[in-house]
């Protein structure tokens, strides 16, 4: 009998051992535990439920963990870290007082958020989840679900939703018109081909690059600071109403035109890659980094942008280009090649930016003033200057008597002055020159002259 009491007394205390711990099978798992106070070694597989059971919030970023079993007896917690870990499956039903669930960079290809009805933060980005249900989760605020496999997203019953991270998946579609207190969304690298962001009134940053849209309605968008909607197909965009916007990156889209005379407050300008044959910036005082390459732009006058850094405008067709804005020291990035047409450069110290800015065509000067005497390129029947560009000399016929011939550089300097029709120019350096020919018909003709 004896034996027998004894034997049921060990069985009752254990059983009653085991029925205040916690399953926990994944080594890992309870390592981070034990580092954490909630277990002491050596490793079993079970935890103290006590020293769980009020766990508020639980850090497990990065641990190597496989299998989050015994997380369901976490009753108490509400926030939850566990990126980076080899998850390939997780549980958190049981959950009922998350509010923030961040399991991002894993190997998820699901995850069940039914029953987290107080969820405000789910961040489950970089897994491989075909399909996500958040209609239970009416306080959502924060999704981050980018780099997953999803070709379909409903956010229609998350009426409070500020951020939505949802780039890098399969989305052909993103309806956000019930999401009125929308801030942040970042939709880039879908096939989404068309965007409906008017109800957004609150949105601040919009990511859209990368999809297939040909139109974007961002007037109602008054709050927009920052977008980003390069490699579409967009040929038209009003953003008159945009007068926040501080960056706007279009690069690569089909704009034939663009007005951003009533965005004086951006910074940051890309434009590349697009069919824009002129662009307004005289009244855009606060650039700073401006990027419109590969266009066909003529003209481009940044003497009012005192806060340019970097300018690349290669591969247009410049005739103009003024970048005297009394802080030319200050531009770190200066790029102007493939401008054809370009042969002189306004700028604030000619001497600083030829030192500095090496990225110009052959045939491009810099100057203090690009039309200090009233150039005229016109042909003159009755006169001809050849060659140009030319070495050392310059040859003059004309059918009138010429009373005299002055050669200027381009900051006005007089080089040369001769009645000679032969002109010996080894003295002076390459570059872009005006040849003035004064006639005793009193005709005064100036021309270009270039020296190789």
């Amino acid at each position: 009998m004896y034996r027998i009491l004894l034997f049921a007394f060990i069985l009752f205390l254990s059983i009653g051992m085991y029925a205040q711990t916690t399953f926990v099978p994944d080594d890992n798992f309870e390592q981070a535990l034990i580092d954490l106070g909630y277990d002491t070694p050596p490793l079993d597989n079970y935890v103290p439920t006590a020293n769980i059971e009020n766990v508020t919030t639980l850090p497990l970023s990065s641990k190597g963990i496989n299998d989050l079993t015994g997380i369901e007896d976490f009753s108490s917690l509400q926030i939850l870290y566990a990126t980076s870990n080899n998850l390939a499956t997780i549980d958190i039903s049981q959950n009922l007082n998350l509010w923030k669930v961040v399991v991002s960079n894993n190997q998820l290809s699901a995850i069940d958020v039914s029953q987290n009805a107080l969820l405000e933060i789910l961040n489950c980005g970089n897994n491989f989840i075909s399909s996500l249900n958040l209609s239970q989760n009416p306080q959502l605020k924060e999704l981050y679900c980018e780099g997953n496999n999803l070709s379909q997203l409903s956010v229609s019953n998350n009426p409070i939703m500020e951020k939505i991270f949802c780039s890098n998946n399969m989305l052909s579609s993103l309806n956000t018109s019930t999401n009125p207190n929308l801030k942040q969304l970042y939709c880039y690298g879908n096939n989404i081909s068309s965007l409906n962001v008017t109800q957004n009134t609150e949105l601040e940053i919009l990511y859209c690059y990368t999809n297939n849209l040909s139109a974007l309605d961002v007037s109602q968008n008054t709050s927009l600071r920052f977008l980003f909607a390069p490699f579409n197909q967009i040929s038209n965009i009003d953003l008159s109403n945009n007068i926040n916007l501080t960056h706007l990156d279009l690069t690569e889209n089909n704009l034939n035109s663009i007005d951003i005379t009533n965005n004086l407050s951006i910074e940051y300008l890309h434009l590349s890659s697009n069919n824009l044959s002129e662009l307004d910036v005289t009244l855009n005082s606060q650039l700073k980094e401006v990027v419109v390459y590969n266009n066909q732009i003529d003209s481009l006058d940044f003497s009012n942008a005192s806060q340019l850094i970097y300018l690349m405008c290669d591969i247009n067709h410049l005739e103009s280009l003024n970048v005297r804005n009394g802080n030319n020291t200050n531009i770190s990035g200066f790029f102007a090649q493939n401008n054809p047409n370009l042969e002189c450069i306004e700028v604030d110290d000619p001497q600083y930016s030829e030192a500095n800015w090496p990225d110009i065509d052959p045939q491009v000067v810099f100057s203090e003033d690009c039309n200090p005497l009233g150039i005229i390129d016109n042909e003159i029947d009755n006169l001809s200057i050849y060659p140009n560009p030319f070495n050392n000399k310059i040859f003059i016929e004309s059918s009138e008597t010429i009373q005299v011939i002055q050669l200027y550089d381009m900051l006005g300097k007089l080089e040369l002055e001769t009645t000679q029709k032969i002109l010996e120019l080894n003295h002076i350096v390459q570059g872009v020159y005006i040849l003035k020919v004064i006639q005793d018909n009193g005709s005064v003709q100036n021309f270009k002259v270039i020296k190789n």
